[in-house]
């Protein structure tokens, strides 16, 4: 039963994208012979959508020929009954068949990916299980009125004063602050109503956040390209933001963009809905170049909370307090699949960060409060202390003997080894030194 019920709906998904190819063919066709601007991207649009459902259609094709026996195997209840029953738990467990069955919608090249991004960021203060239902809510209200949708949307961005909180946003933000005159003259433009003005300079503040993003992200010696290959850059590490604001921004933006570039101003019917919308668009993906800018700071205050736990033992006073390092290893190795190489440089080299952590230095902090600069200064003095690189042994040692490897760990304590062992004072380094041997031996 499994099976059958399995075959229909590969069938029905290898006819959708069979379906949309057909389609999308006849509209490059339709348009292959217009040379405007506003065409060009269209049919990029169209290319980019008929390469990723030919993706989809030769992962099916594959899944077919090699994962069917195991998926029947992974699913021994009546996967039927919970489709029909509206299982939603276990709907999403069947759909790691494929990508396809994952993102069906992002391979709809009609999908609304700009109300997306617009409402992506509006919903953050309720429970993050609710948000693809306000999401959906949002799209329907934009099919059935687009005018409530427009007004509804209006009505958040003046509530909750968006373009003060974009500027705040942009103030408090070490990589973002060198824009804050401009974004300042923005919210100027949008209060007094200077829509064409308003827009033409924020097309262009938009593709500088996604420069600020990919500068944060690769390093200034980085080529940072168009916007498209920005937006590409800045959004290929996470699949599902990617299938879902890729399209906006690297097809739809740019039609407004070189308008501006070419004419020096933008051509629609409604600048005023253009503008709000203008301000939605900036207020996601400042909010995303902070959060990038920030990535960095979150495993040493995920560290630094566990660590306020910490209790010192009957025997720490005499060992130097080799509990709390013992700890610390502990929490390093938990949060290692969270957090990226930023983290580990900034740990290890703090002082290539001093204008940034001086940045976010606080003065006047309330007795028993520390800032993030006083976290990275000292957990990063920690980990070069001597009874630091004699937990990590013990702790190995502990887990790891002839019989039994703890790969995991090994492979944590093999990176700490291999980023330290040069900069490490000389009792620190003598531990680091018998721990290459634990590992190697």
């Amino acid at each position: 039963k499994n099976f059958v019920h399995l075959m229909c709906t590969v069938i029905d998904d290898l006819r959708s994208i069979d379906k949309r190819l057909s389609e999308y063919r006849e509209r490059y066709e339709f348009l292959k012979n217009d040379r405007s601007n506003a065409a060009e991207f269209k049919r990029r649009k169209i290319q980019y959508f008929c390469d990723i459902n030919k993706n989809a259609r030769s992962e099916i094709l594959d899944f077919v020929t090699n994962g069917i026996k195991q998926y029947l195997l992974d699913n021994p209840f009546d996967t039927l009954a919970r489709v029909e029953g509206d299982d939603k738990l276990a709907v999403l467990f069947l759909q790691r068949r494929y990508k396809y069955a994952f993102y069906r919608s992002f391979y709809d090249m009609d999908y609304d990916y700009g109300a997306c991004v617009k409402i992506s960021e509006l919903h953050n203060d309720a429970p993050m299980n609710k948000w693809m239902e306000i999401e959906h809510e949002y799209l329907e209200i934009k099919k059935t009125d687009t005018e409530e949708f427009k007004n509804k949307l209006k009505r958040i961005v003046e509530e909750k004063n968006i373009i003060s909180e974009i500027l705040n946003r942009v103030s408090g933000n070490y990589h973002l602050k060198r824009r804050e005159e401009i974004f300042e003259t923005l919210s100027e433009l949008f209060r007094a109503k200077k829509y064409q003005s308003f827009i033409a300079l924020g097309l262009i503040q938009l593709e500088g956040l996604f420069y600020d993003y990919c500068q944060i992200k690769y390093g200034e010696k980085e080529n940072q390209g168009t916007l498209v290959e920005k937006v590409d850059k800045a959004l290929k590490s996470n699949e599902y933001k990617y299938m879902k604001f890729y399209p906006y921004f690297a097809f739809d933006v740019p039609i407004m963009r070189n308008d501006v570039a070419h004419k020096g101003f933008v051509d629609v019917k409604d600048l005023e809905w253009t503008a709000y919308e203008l301000v939605l668009d900036l207020n996601t993906v400042s909010k995303m170049v902070r959060s990038e800018s920030y990535d960095k700071f979150i495993g040493f205050s995920m560290t630094h909370e566990a660590m306020l736990k910490w209790t010192p033992e009957d025997n720490d006073e005499e060992n130097g307090n080799l509990s709390m390092y013992r700890m610390l290893i502990k929490e390093l190795f938990g949060i290692r699949y969270v957090i990226g190489e930023h983290f580990w440089e900034l740990l290890k080299c703090p002082e290539k960060y001093d204008e940034e952590l001086n940045f976010y230095s606080q003065e006047d902090l309330p007795e028993g409060y520390t800032d993030i600069a006083g976290i990275v200064i000292v957990l990063s003095a920690l980990v070069r202390q001597e009874n630091f690189w004699i937990a990590i042994k013990e702790t190995l040692q502990q887990y790891s003997n002839d019989t039994t490897q703890w790969d995991e760990f090994i492979e944590f304590a093999k990176k700490m080894r291999n980023d330290y062992i040069a900069d490490l004072d000389e009792d620190a380094k003598t531990h680091c030194i018998e721990l290459g041997k634990l590992i190697s031996g």
